[in-house]
């Protein structure tokens, strides 16, 4: 993660934003490996630092008046439960 000033702000980037195993997921929803990312993100603390981070980041978009982030519309929210 990296972090800037408020002159110089600069994005925080997770490795979530680029895995494989998400994307595949995403793709796949019941395969097996999807099933098994799904369980992951349950426990795994950098995911929950990348959400909140993504949840932090639209409601400073929205407060300031601008759209959606120019990075990509972030994953849909992890749903509890089976698929």
């Amino acid at each position: 993660m990296t972090v800037g000033s408020k002159q110089n702000p600069v994005v925080a980037t997770y490795a979530c934003e680029r895995c494989r195993l998400r994307r595949y997921a995403e793709r796949r929803p019941r395969a097996l490996l999807a099933r098994l990312w799904h369980w992951h993100t349950k426990w795994c603390p950098g995911w929950k630092k990348y959400q909140d981070t993504l949840q932090a980041a639209c409601s400073t978009a929205a407060a300031n008046g601008h759209g959606p982030l120019p990075a990509g519309e972030p994953p849909e929210p992890v749903r509890e439960g089976r698929f």
